[in-house]
């Protein structure tokens, strides 16, 4: 049996803690990647064997070399493949015949280079399933795992001497972004102790890794660079676990902007945008998004210092001006600056000069410096000893060498006796403090160019801390079943993608159970005018066009029509849409005009490479987009969770009784917006996009009415999703 073939579900551990290493393509070649990386395995001490494999040579820098994996007298436990693409496929056979259980591909010219490399990558899996091999890459960088003096990487980032590794891991597509996170934050004395580039993720994911770190115990944070799209299963439950094993998990991703990825034709597509059902996942399995390299750098000095452990934030500085600056920054991001108690005040009022101040933030002015800097400390450690001070924000302003040097060294040596975390913002110049930067962070102090990028780090690392995981975070409980699901049917008929009118998609609505007004569609002025008669004026009327997406944008939608008005009107509209060049017209909608209320707009919206649906409630109407007030969560939802994304709403205030008005039906507006939730997993990867705008809310008891309706289904299957 090929090795690892019987644990495909799990990594070897030869992937990252090998005990003996062969490396494929190795050559004394001055600057080659495989000789790169076989001297760095030497530099960083690994202790197990290594050897190196090419025909041309009996030695490669002092190891032994062997014309082939077969000729190796012990069989290695990871091969590190340096050979043309096309080679690598036979490597990876002889890698699993000989008896190695990992493999790194580090080659690229896969993939990534269209239909050839689309065709190697076939190749490469073939290998994969017949040898047993597990395969990182290919297209990568390597890795690197400190703990078991592992450095199987060329990447320049590790070139150099490295201080204890952290309790942190990096694992991401891309070596080059890996190597430059690597480099930011080993200069501010953050070292990763496990670093993995995945490149294009052929085998081995970064999901895999996820699972197989957090099960070693040894790591509090590990970040993770995302290209593509993670399979979602497997995301969901690697980000749960790490959430229950208390490993914190911040993602970068990247390829957020697609302009040729849009959604059909609602105003919802362009108020989620692509790949919000992955941050969606993301953040409620309880990982922290980020924005950028520097975001996450920032975050994992906050994390390995131990920021966010409470909502407090003592400040102490040395300009008035720039704690109040973190004072509001402070509590606009959600955090407290509490008042300090009149014991404290009152011992700090013995240090602190009279035109200072004592009650957070804690003003030591400069005099302080220049009188007895040494006090300087005394006050921050009276303030962190404060019952309400959970983390220390030091801010200091122009406070260049020498003096900046001794403080450092001060602050560095205090911080070992708080109780409670420290961090510094330097607002000088790096060429003037560049000394007492180094030693904050060669003691483990973080220090930030800006107070906004200290101040968002504690709350966003707090907000993380508030986080509750699932109780039971496998499971995953089935959508409620919708009754009438096969009346959906004929929506998916030819399996060809489309753009249903209110009119045809109505029956979306009744399968779901939300009221409609009472509608017809006339073909004719006359017909409109004969309709219109059995209904009760005023009526909304608008044209019905499959290319018609937004109606009043045309002038193709009246509202109060009166009887007497009708004919006219049904001219004028059909007019407007012929001016605007609109096809397909099927008719006109004579509609029943609903009731008076607060107007929502509820939009669901297909899920990106697998995940779910996400579904957005905002408040209604032409101006949505304007106003940008929605919410979003991935279906399928519950009244109680839909409810909860109306609460979330900056207008929630609108229906719930504003200035004296009735309360709306928010219990019959949750129901709707879940019952539209359930259909729309029902179409699977059907479903482009369904979207009531306006859901018009009625008083409480009174209901709801869906005014306009907009479906788009994709191309695929005509079947629905049981």
């Amino acid at each position: 049996m090929p090795a690892g073939s019987a644990t495909r579900d799990r990594l070897p551990a030869a992937l990252l803690a090998p005990r003996s290493v062969a490396v494929v393509g190795a050559s004394p070649r001055a600057g080659s990647f495989a000789g790169r990386a076989l001297s760095e395995m030497q530099r960083h001490g690994f202790t197990g064997r290594v050897v190196a494999v090419n025909p041309n040579y009996a030695e490669v820098l002092g190891v032994p070399s062997y014309p082939d994996l077969a000729s190796v007298p012990e069989p290695p436990e990871l091969v590190l493949v340096f050979v043309p693409a096309d080679r690598v496929a036979g490597v990876i056979v002889e890698a699993g015949e000989a008896g190695a259980s990992a493999a790194i591909v580090f080659s690229s010219g896969y993939s990534e280079i269209g239909t050839e490399g689309r065709r190697l990558d076939e190749d490469l899996r073939e290998a994969i399933a017949r040898s047993g091999v597990r395969v990182l890459g290919p297209n990568c960088q390597g890795l690197v795992n400190f703990g078991h003096g592992v450095v199987a990487t060329f990447t320049g980032a590790v070139a150099t001497d490295v201080p204890a590794a952290s309790r942190v891991a990096y694992l991401g597509q891309s070596g080059a972004i890996g190597g430059s996170f690597f480099d930011l934050v080993r200069a501010r004395g953050v070292v990763p102790s496990v670093w993995v580039s995945t490149g294009n993720e052929l085998d081995v994911t970064a999901v895999d890794l996820i699972e197989d770190l957090i099960g070693a115990g040894t790591l509090d944070t590990i970040c993770v660079y995302v290209e593509r799209l993670p399979d979602h299963d497997g995301w969901s439950r690697a980000l749960r676990r790490a959430r229950a094993a208390g490993v914190r998990v911040l993602v970068l991703r990247s390829g957020r902007v697609d302009a040729g990825r849009r959604a059909a034709a609602g105003h919802t597509g362009s108020l989620v945008g692509q790949g919000r059902g992955f941050e969606l996942v993301t953040r409620d399995a309880g990982a922290i998004l980020v924005e950028d390299v520097e975001d996450l750098v920032h975050l994992v000095l906050g994390a390995e210092a131990g920021l966010g452990a409470g909502d407090g934030v003592g400040i102490v500085t040395s300009s008035g001006g720039a704690g109040a600056i973190a004072a509001d920054l402070s509590e606009l991001s959600g955090l407290v600056v509490p008042q300090l108690a009149e014991e404290t005040m009152a011992q700090l009022g013995e240090l602190v000069p009279d035109f200072g101040a004592v009650c957070n933030p804690v003003d030591v002015t400069a005099q302080l410096f220049s009188v007895n800097p040494d006090d300087f400390a005394t006050v921050c450690r009276i303030t962190a000893a404060d019952p309400a001070v959970d983390q220390l924000l030091v801010v200091l302003s122009m406070i260049a060498e020498p003096m900046a040097s001794r403080l450092a060294t001060t602050l560095c040596a205090l911080r070992t006796e708080l109780p409670v975390p420290l961090a510094v913002v330097y607002l000088a110049s790096h060429d003037r403090t560049a000394p007492a930067r180094a030693l904050f962070a060669a003691n483990g102090v973080p220090v930030y160019d800006s107070i906004r990028a200290a101040v968002s780090t504690i709350a966003r690392l707090r907000t993380d801390c508030r986080a509750a995981p699932d109780v039971h975070p496998d499971v995953t409980e089935p959508a409620a079943p919708v009754a009438r699901a096969a009346e959906l049917v004929p929506l998916l008929d030819g399996g060809e993608a489309a753009v249903f009118t209110e009119w045809e998609a109505g029956v979306v609505l009744d399968v779901a159970g939300v009221a409609r007004p009472r509608a017809a569609l006339a073909g004719s002025a006359g017909e409109a005018v004969t309709l219109a008669a059995t209904f009760a004026a005023p009526l909304v009327m608008k044209v019905q066009a499959r290319s018609l997406t937004h109606k009043s944008d045309h002038g193709a939608v009246r509202v109060g029509v009166g009887l007497a008005d009708v004919e006219i009107v049904f001219c004028e509209l059909v007019a407007a849409a012929e001016r605007a060049g609109v096809a397909g017209v099927q008719g006109v909608l004579v509609q029943a005009m609903a009731p008076a209320g607060v107007e929502l707009l509820v939009g669901v919206t297909a899920g990106d490479d697998g995940y779910p649906p996400v579904v957005t409630v905002g408040m209604g109407g032409t101006a949505v987009e304007l106003y940008g007030d929605v919410a979003s969560a991935v279906g399928p939802l519950e009244p109680a969770q839909a409810a909860a994304l109306l609460r979330g709403l900056r207008g929630f205030p609108l229906l719930d009784g504003f200035r004296g008005r009735a309360p709306a039906d928010v219990d019959a507006a949750a129901e709707a917006i879940a019952a539209l939730s359930r259909i729309a997993v029902a179409f699977g990867e059907r479903l482009g996009e369904i979207e009531v705008n306006p859901l018009i809310v009625h008083p409480a008891g009174a209901g709801v009415s869906a005014v306009d309706l907009l479906v788009a289904v994709r191309a695929g299957p005509a079947e629905l999703v049981p």
